[in-house]
């Protein structure tokens, strides 16, 4: 009993100490609380608890799932149900989504106070609908018109939405599956949807977008089409789409005049317009990413190199992970997956042919796998 005199004694364990109060159990040990009447118990589940007196927090604390709250850890007591269970958003105040969602990620606000997150659908004021974030995305509120039966409604958030889309990043950090088609926001498709050179230059679902313009007569600036990017080179004339691709293409602008000039061009990266456009002497991809060029500095240049001059030292490393050095033949040899050949067992002579050939001569189980994952 927390009146009693306090005496000294070995602990062992919450049950040790005889204490009815939370903070007295706490004190005899940060793993205990109380069962309100005869003594200490230790930390379990919110739900465990079956008294006011121990309902203060669990034993798990604070959970956080890819950096985000998941449960709080402390616990509250329901006084309808007369039971202990986790802090839910009910119990938090805050008047934002941001100051909600950051004491517990499920949670939203209402504009007043914090509310778990539903879909948009569930909030029926304008406040609820402008201040919160859905379950299953951003809100907007649409106004009573005659196209809703005059009902204003809270509703998910459409490209078409959002105001002044008259470039993407406009567009996208409303909603990031939003571009822009130069007047308005639409929705991100695929590059052979696009007709205009904002929306074309913003990507495709596909990948990266080349614009051609068009050449009709009358023809707007910035009107034509637009194609998924296959190689480096049916970008010449267009440098967004080459520089959005500057991990294996180099951009040479257009220089000269009449009968000096040079038209622009996208090429395949060498090593030193690598260099010169990512900032380092390294590996580079080809344009379908199944080939790579390794290039190394020889006399302060970076120089295209063959990965089987490696050394010991360098030859795993610096060809990323795609050659391994051969201790039987002292050479950097391409890593090759293991051939399983069909068992030849002749049941008469009870012999097996396993043997195994690759053009390196070596055999490295699964290297391949492991260097396309690490690179």
């Amino acid at each position: 009993n927390s009146s009693d005199p306090k005496v000294c004694k070995p602990y062992t364990s919450c049950a040790d100490a005889f204490y009815t109060t939370h903070s007295d159990c706490q004190i005899a040990s940060s793993k205990c609380t109380t069962n309100g009447t005869t003594g200490c118990i230790a930390l379990g589940s919110c739900s465990s608890y079956t008294v006011q007196a121990g309902c203060y927090f669990n034993d798990k604390g604070t959970l956080y799932t890819s950096g985000v709250i998941t449960s709080t850890g402390i616990c509250t007591w329901d006084t309808t149900s007369s039971s202990c269970r986790d802090q839910s958003c009910a119990d938090l105040t805050g008047t934002t989504h941001a100051t909600c969602s950051s004491q517990l990620s499920t949670c939203t606000s209402d504009g007043t106070t914090c509310l778990l997150k539903g879909a948009c659908t569930s909030y029926t004021t304008q406040t609820a609908c402008t201040t919160a974030v859905g379950s299953d995305g951003a809100c907007y509120w649409e106004l009573a018109s005659a196209t809703n039966n005059n009902t204003a409604k809270c509703r998910l958030l459409t490209c078409a939405d959002i105001q002044n889309g008259t470039a993407t990043n406009v567009c996208s950090v409303a909603l990031s599956t939003c571009v822009s088609n130069g007047t308005a926001c639409i929705p991100k498709a695929n590059c052979s949807t696009y007709t205009s050179k904002v929306a074309c230059n913003s990507g495709g679902l596909d990948g990266i977008c080349v614009f051609t313009q068009s050449t009709a007569t009358g023809a707007a600036a910035g009107t034509g089409t637009c194609a998924l990017m296959t190689a480096c080179t049916v970008a010449n004339n267009d440098q967004t789409a080459c520089q959005a691709a500057r991990d294996r293409c180099s951009w040479t602008a257009a220089s000269g005049t009449r009968a000096t000039a040079v038209a622009s061009k996208c090429a395949t990266h060498t090593c030193a317009t690598n260099q010169a456009t990512n900032g380092a002497c390294t590996r580079f991809l080809n344009w379908d990413k199944k080939t790579q060029q390794v290039c190394t500095l020889v006399s302060g240049a970076c120089t295209a190199t063959d990965p089987s001059s490696f050394s010991s030292n360098d030859c795993f490393l610096v060809s990323g992970y795609t050659y391994t050095w051969n201790a039987s033949t002292s050479k950097c040899g391409v890593c090759t997956a293991v051939v399983v050949q069909p068992n030849t067992t002749d049941n008469n002579t009870n012999t097996t042919d396993n043997n195994t050939t690759t053009d390196s001569g070596y055999i490295l189980g699964l290297s391949i796998v492991l260097g396309y994952l690490m690179f």
